[in-house]
């Protein structure tokens, strides 16, 4: 009778039954070394003797899991086979924790004695294989949620370059601002895309002078048409009037130049008059007359009626002088006319080269008191 002693039993295929790795090229065979003596114990005569390979779940009696017979070359004793390349071990022969056993039978003699497969033959379908296995299937949505991930365990260095694109961002996934995702200063010019930012990706009034630097934006950043006057509404504007003709003064509030101007929206609109006058002053007489500028025809403002005389003891004569007033009128927008107001208080007076502007500000920077609002015609300045 033929005995056998077992020199090397490994395995060295990791899980069938997970089939990913078997289609990675992993071996399905164990590595089976022997050597076959005779009942003296000496090394059977060299040659080929059939071999059958059996593993069971019990030491004795039990169930036959899976068997395998094969013509076998045997040299000075020593054997070695591949167990699985006739008949392919299952791949869950090995799972879970229940011990195996292999018997082997030589030609015709009885089945030799059964032995344990230790933990190498279980490396068949190790514990590691069944995380893999595991590891590969994780295609569905969900299955990992932020409690299975620690804090900054997933940085840059575990992202590959582009890994990351707006597929894999849910809507409204990553906000900005105090307290959000994303730090100030993380994203720069550098990590933006040409044309990836657009309109629906910037919040109403999202971008102000904070955000954009000095210089940034230049004729080649504004596309043609894409500015309206509703774009430029708080852009300051002007308007202006001019007469060259001599006017007589009367004796009466009269207008002497008036211009209107059309805001966009409500602001303030500086006005700045200037005029010279002519006074054909006599001698024991008070030669004297007020000037200013007005929202209202006919009525100066009360702190608008400037003075300009001549004493009752001046020779006489012409005298010519220049004068400027001006007022600052708060506008609701819209379309506001404003008046260069004159009137003579007494003598002979005339003016001419006049000039009326008006300068539209939509913003104060500062505290503004506007010129005060007419209160009817006030007696002139003595």
């Amino acid at each position: 009778m033929k005995r056998m002693t077992v020199i090397l039993a490994l395995a060295t295929l990791a899980a069938m039954v997970a089939s990913p790795l078997m289609a990675a090229g992993v071996p399905g065979t164990i590595n089976y070394q022997g050597r076959l003596t005779d009942g003296a114990g000496s090394n059977v005569t060299d040659g080929v003797y059939t071999l059958a390979f059996k593993i069971y779940d019990a030491p004795a009696g039990g169930s036959l899991l899976w068997n395998e017979t094969k013509p076998v070359q045997v040299t000075s004793g020593l054997l070695t086979t591949q167990l699985g390349t006739g008949t392919a071990i299952p791949g869950n022969l090995f799972s879970g924790s229940a011990s195996r056993y292999l018997g082997v039978t030589v030609n015709l003699d009885p089945e030799m004695p059964r032995v344990l497969l230790n933990s190498v033959a279980y490396a068949y379908q190790a514990k590691d294989a069944d995380v893999a296995t595991l590891a590969q299937d994780l295609t569905c949505t969900g299955c990992v949620s932020a409690g299975e991930i620690a804090a900054n365990a997933v940085g840059a260095s575990e992202i590959a370059a582009d890994a990351v694109g707006a597929s894999e961002i849910a809507t409204g996934a990553v906000v900005g601002g105090v307290g959000g995702d994303i730090a100030d200063g993380t994203v720069t010019g550098d990590d933006l895309a040409t044309n990836s930012v657009g309109v629906d990706e910037i919040a109403a009034n999202g971008v102000g002078a904070v955000e954009i630097l000095a210089g940034a934006v230049g004729t080649s950043e504004v596309a043609d048409g894409s500015l309206t006057a509703v774009d430029i509404d708080d852009e300051p504007g002007v308007a202006s009037n001019t007469g060259a003709v001599q006017i007589e003064m009367d004796g009466t509030i009269q207008t002497l130049l008036l211009r209107s101007i059309v805001a966009p929206v409500a602001g303030y609109v500086l006005v700045v008059a200037t005029a010279q006058f002519k006074i054909n002053h006599v001698n024991g007489t008070l030669s004297s007359g007020r000037f200013g500028v007005s929202s209202t025809i006919g009525v100066f403002p009360s702190n608008q009626d400037l003075l300009v005389q001549i004493s009752g003891n001046a020779p006489t004569g012409s005298y010519n002088q220049a004068v400027t007033v001006h007022g600052l009128f708060p506008t609701p927008g819209g379309s506001d006319t404003f008046y260069f107001l004159g009137d003579k208080a007494s003598g002979s007076l005339y003016v001419d080269d006049l000039q009326l502007t008006l300068i539209y500000f939509p913003t104060a920077h500062g505290t503004v008191v506007s010129t005060t609002a007419p209160l009817g015609e006030n007696a002139p300045d003595k």
